[in-house]
């Protein structure tokens, strides 16, 4: 049951890096055709829209109330900081004639959040 689900496993990492792959090339044709206003309020109307039905369906609402204000404040910084990333990525897709540089510089992400895992958090 183990090797099952470990190749289980790689199919859906495999499948994520096909999908991560054409949100890329998607994403430089959508912002050749659109503004990036335009992409930017269909981008996060769409990821509203996908969270609210999973919340929903779920059964996950009551939960949603439940939130303190500690919980709130912290929960709106990662969504600030998630909205200039994207933000910047998107930017950096529609300047950069090769989205697969952009992929690149991307795939750096997990070197930084070592470092600052270590920095911030104190893990080692």
């Amino acid at each position: 049951m183990a090797t099952n689900n470990k190749y289980r496993g790689i199919l859906f990492a495999y499948g994520a890096a096909l999908a991560l792959s054409l949100s890329f090339i998607f994403s430089k044709m959508a912002l050749n055709e659109l503004s990036m206003i335009q992409f930017g309020v269909c981008w996060f109307a769409l990821g509203t829209l996908w969270n609210i039905l999973y919340i929903t369906i779920a059964g996950k609402t009551k939960e949603i109330l439940r939130i303190n204000k500690t919980e709130f404040i912290a929960i709106l910084a990662v969504a600030l900081l998630e909205a200039v990333a994207s933000g910047l990525f998107y930017i950096a897709i529609k300047k950069v004639a090769n989205p697969a540089i952009v992929a690149f510089i991307g795939s750096m992400g997990p070197v930084f959040v070592t470092i600052l895992g270590i920095v911030f958090l104190k893990e080692t």
